[in-house]
């Protein structure tokens, strides 16, 4: 990385931050003006800001460097040649619409606008000779996005290690991962149980 910065890049993409001394050099050449992008391993968006903090990144430089932050889960598709309905528990089916309750009304109007939310429908892979009989085909993204928004950089530099997802909520139209993987079951794209499986991975 120092090597690379001497060559004076316009955009530096760091493999992985696994360390304090990669973490300093990427927030140090952020600060003077380079665009980085890199990856951590982190069970959530969220969670990074204080995996950042472990690695003894000043909360300050955290706070003005950060820009945005994606985590993702890959799921797999429900094949789209042996889509069924699917029903589920009424213990699961009460517990999905409790997590609908904290996803943005914005949100659900934009994604779920062809969807009937008085009636939650998901959707299975009957098995096909195009899927093998599996009932999946391909992978969608599962993920959550945190925008740095100058309240949020605020929340950094104030909490720092103590912040969660409900103060990220205050700052932005915020959805977690779960929550975007119960959107795409309902759209049809992947299966309620893949996206538990991949939650808890």
């Amino acid at each position: 990385l120092r090597a690379l910065l001497r060559q004076d890049p316009n955009i530096i993409m760091v493999g992985e931050i696994r360390d304090g001394e990669t973490a300093e050099l990427a927030i140090h050449a952020s600060l003077t003006g380079h665009f980085v992008l890199s990856t951590m391993h982190t069970n959530s968006a969220v969670g990074t800001i204080p995996r950042l903090l472990d690695m003894k990144v000043e909360a300050f430089l955290l706070g003005s460097t950060l820009s945005t932050v994606l985590a993702q889960r890959l799921a797999r598709k429900i094949c789209a040649h042996c889509r069924v309905e699917e029903e589920l528990p009424k213990d699961l089916i009460a517990e999905v619409k409790q997590i609908f309750e904290t996803v943005p009304k914005e949100i659900i109007d934009e994604e779920l606008k062809d969807v009937d939310l008085t009636k939650l429908t998901f959707y299975r892979g009957s098995g096909c000779p195009r899927c093998a009989n599996s009932g999946y085909s391909g992978r969608v993204a599962v993920v959550e996005i945190i925008n740095v928004t100058d309240k949020l950089r605020h929340m950094i530099i104030e909490q720092g290690q103590a912040l969660k997802d409900d103060d990220v909520r205050q700052t932005q139209l915020f959805v977690s991962m779960l929550q975007d993987g119960l959107i795409k079951s309902l759209k049809g794209l992947t299966t309620m149980q893949e996206v538990l499986r991949v939650m808890r991975d």
